[in-house]
């Protein structure tokens, strides 16, 4: 996508330069490409989860809790994935937004927290 190394031949051996003649325009260029591929990844997992939770609502609903086989309809998961990218796809867009700002923090916090118990 960008190239962050140039190789330019210097009294007939191949120097590498890193980073240097890269504008400021690219640099914030890499790093929005570096958030959209966060954004999408953490988009995917929040469809992922609502796929999980309409499985899950749908094998409650047939019977799932009380027989504890639960019959579930044929192509569940792709109605499922179906419903959250035709009517939920702003939400799980939000969601995946917050939770992917929130997550690091919460990790942070975890960790600072995990480490005082010992």
């Amino acid at each position: 996508l960008f190239s962050c190394v140039d190789f330019q031949l210097n009294n007939g051996t191949w120097v590498e330069e890193v980073w240097n003649d890269t504008s400021a325009v690219e640099k914030v260029l890499i790093l929005n490409v570096i958030f959209l591929i966060l954004w999408i990844n953490s988009t995917i997992f929040t469809i992922s989860e609502f796929v999980v939770a309409y499985t899950t609502s749908v094998w409650c609903l047939y019977g799932g809790l009380e027989h504890g086989e639960g019959k579930i309809p044929k192509f569940t998961i792709m109605r499922a994935t179906w419903t959250s990218v035709r009517y939920h796809f702003g939400t799980c867009l939000c969601g995946a937004f917050l939770i992917g700002l929130a997550r690091p923090i919460s990790l942070v916090i975890g960790g600072f927290l995990s480490f005082t118990k010992l």
